[in-house]
């Protein structure tokens, strides 16, 4: 986004030095008027291509951003349901792991009533 403003910053004061290079020779506020309304529109002209192209780009830019941030929503989510699976497995194990243990002890000390 930086480098874009830069470029932009400097295509405008390319823009703006070769007006002011077509003006070097010393004329009278009389006479740069007209020159001056001269240049306007191809001035304009240039600092609307310019923002035009560089409002281009930074769309593009945004999308692809906002592309690439979906997709690492996508895979977050999918790390999220493997991790839950992992927890679910794990879950399980323990469970049983816990049902054996309970048997094993009931197994070794028979309950007395």
């Amino acid at each position: 986004m930086k480098n874009l403003l830069t470029l932009v910053g400097i295509l405008f004061l390319l823009v703006l030095a070769t007006a002011c290079n077509k003006q070097e020779e010393t004329a009278t506020p009389a006479e740069q008027a007209p020159a001056a309304e001269a240049t306007a529109p191809a001035m304009e002209e240039a600092v609307q291509a310019t923002v035009d192209e560089a409002t281009a780009v930074v769309e593009e830019t945004a999308t692809e951003a906002m592309e690439a941030g979906q997709e690492m929503v996508d895979e977050g989510k999918e790390m999220v349901e493997g991790g839950q699976e992992m927890v679910d497995q794990a879950a399980e194990g323990a469970e049983a792991m816990v049902d054996d243990a309970d048997k094993a002890m009931d197994a070794q000390m028979p309950v007395k009533e």
